[in-house]
């Protein structure tokens, strides 16, 4: 790995040139150029965490505490999910159940419902003014534009 002890510089510091400055403080840094980093096979990038310092924190949560964290928070997402595809499956049942307890007169009825959609008359000044048959989504288009 391309790692070298580097001379500490505060962030206050970085500004000025440092050639001259004696320094107390060395750190190890990566030297390699990041755009190599993204490219690492996987045997380079076990070499590169193997070579990063690691330091205690008692404050930090660890991997394996985070991972069931992960977990409970996987199942909770999936109970949910399950119980939302629950309601929307009984929900169509219902509707299906109405529809087949319908009459016959009100499947009619509502088979032959035609909406029609009406304009405000445009001042004699103005033309050109576009009438679109289009109500919404839901809707659709409607049979007759005034």
């Amino acid at each position: 790995m391309k790692m070298d002890w580097v001379p500490y510089v505060p962030f206050e510091e970085r500004s000025r040139q440092y050639g001259r400055m004696k320094f107390q403080i060395f750190i190890l840094v990566c030297t390699q150029r990041r755009a190599a980093l993204r490219h690492l096979i996987d045997e380079r990038v076990r070499k590169f965490d193997y070579c990063l310092p690691f330091f205690y924190d008692p404050f930090k949560e660890d991997e394996l505490e985070q991972s069931k964290q992960k977990d409970v928070f996987k199942e909770f997402v999936k109970e949910n999910v399950r119980a939302a595809k629950k309601a929307r499956q009984d929900a169509i049942a219902a509707r299906m159940k109405v529809i087949e307890e319908m009459s016959r007169d009100d499947t009619q009825a509502f088979q032959s419902i035609k909406f029609y959609k009406f304009y405000p008359q445009p001042p004699p000044d103005i033309s050109g003014l576009k009438k679109l048959p289009i109500i919404n989504r839901y809707y659709g288009n409607a049979h007759r534009v005034f």
